[in-house]
């Protein structure tokens, strides 16, 4: 940078602060003159309160003066009758009776006076004011506790005659209760000769129908034990003639058919031998029912019963036939899984080797026309 340019940049940088500080400058004098402005006007304004003040006092003064050197003078009771109407004015809507409180303030006024005869014309004003201010708000307190007394008393009477008027409605139910029950009563005792004959009719008419039920009782009784008798007899007549013949097994085959016409007298009606080859050891088969049948020297275990329920797991009904007995645990299994396990002798009588087994030797299906 050159010489002249260092210096117009000095330059440029003087010029500014030299306008920051006239314009701090100025702002700072029109402040002080602002301020100054305010102190006049302010010091001005209260000479003129001063000065109305101290006329007013004076007026006060001489009204007061004149007062208490001329209280019998018109003009001064003009003026204070109209202190005391402005007074009383002033609560137009509290006050009931301006003259009575015009008489109080009056009264407030001369005592007033009387205590300090040093006040001006404004404060003597402000104390009857505030001594009629209070009175009002006596009277106002006295005449609300009166009125919400008679409100109360006349709540009092009202709930009293709503409570008689409650009394005498039930009085009155009661009163009507008792003379219906009482008519009541009175039909009760002229229909009671009515309802005895009643009665006795219906217990006449009973007995005579239980002497005829007791009749029929015993017909019906009679009739069932000669049907009963009559369908034993019957049972036993088709039991001859249906129970299997005796057949002497000697090989596999007698075996098979023996059990096939045992499961059709026990109801199986439709059982049939599977027939010789692969039959998974099963021997008859029926609606729901299958049965396998074993011709051993020995007493059949549970390996054997296992594998005939492993067989015919698709059959409600399981049926074991066996020439020689049941080992424990062959019973105890058939038990649990509710096989029915049968001893067949050597002509083909069959009797029960568990439970399951008697139970459906004794209900063996009876005819359609036997008594259940």
């Amino acid at each position: 940078m050159s010489e002249s340019e260092a210096l117009e940049k000095v330059l440029e940088m003087l010029h500014a602060r030299i306008l920051l500080v006239q314009g701090q400058n100025a702002a700072s004098l029109r402040s002080e003159e602002e301020s100054a402005r305010k102190r006049a006007a302010a010091a001005l304004k209260n000479q003129e309160a001063e000065k109305a003040a101290v006329e007013r006092r004076a007026e006060e003064g001489r009204w007061i003066s004149d007062e208490v050197q001329a209280p019998r003078s018109d003009v001064i009771l003009a003026r204070r009758e109209s202190a005391l109407s402005a007074i009383v004015l002033r609560y137009p809507g509290l006050v009931d009776n301006p003259s009575v409180y015009g008489e109080f303030a009056d009264r407030a006024w001369r005592a007033t006076f009387q205590r300090n005869h040093a006040l001006s014309e404004s404060e003597a004003l402000e104390k009857v004011l505030e001594m009629l201010h209070a009175r009002i708000l006596l009277v106002q307190g006295q005449n609300a506790a009166s009125l919400r007394a008679e409100e109360e008393s006349a709540r009092k009477r009202a709930a009293a005659a709503l409570e008689k008027v409650k009394s005498d409605r039930i009085a009155a139910k009661l009163r009507a209760d008792e003379e219906s029950q009482a008519i009541t009563d009175e039909q009760r005792w002229l229909n009671l000769p009515l309802e005895r004959l009643k009665a006795q009719k219906e217990d006449a008419e009973w007995r005579a129908g239980a002497a005829k039920r007791k009749v029929a009782a015993a017909k019906r009784e009679a009739a069932r034990k000669v049907k009963v008798e009559a369908d034993q007899q019957a049972y036993a007549e088709w039991c001859r003639k249906n129970k299997p013949k005796q057949l002497h097994i000697t090989d596999w085959d007698k075996a098979e058919r023996n059990a096939e016409m045992w499961m059709r007298f026990m109801g199986f009606v439709d059982a049939r031998q599977t027939g010789a080859g692969a039959d998974g050891g099963i021997d008859v088969v029926a609606t729901g029912a299958a049965a396998q049948v074993k011709r051993e020297g020995y007493d059949i275990g549970r390996p054997a019963l296992q594998g005939f329920k492993g067989a015919a797991w698709e059959y409600e009904v399981h049926l074991f036939f066996s020439s020689s007995g049941y080992t424990k645990q062959a019973v105890d299994f058939a038990n649990s899984v509710k096989m029915e396990l049968y001893v067949v002798g050597p002509y083909g009588e069959v009797t029960g080797g568990n439970q399951a087994a008697l139970d459906r030797l004794e209900r063996v299906t009876e005819p359609v026309w036997a008594t259940p």
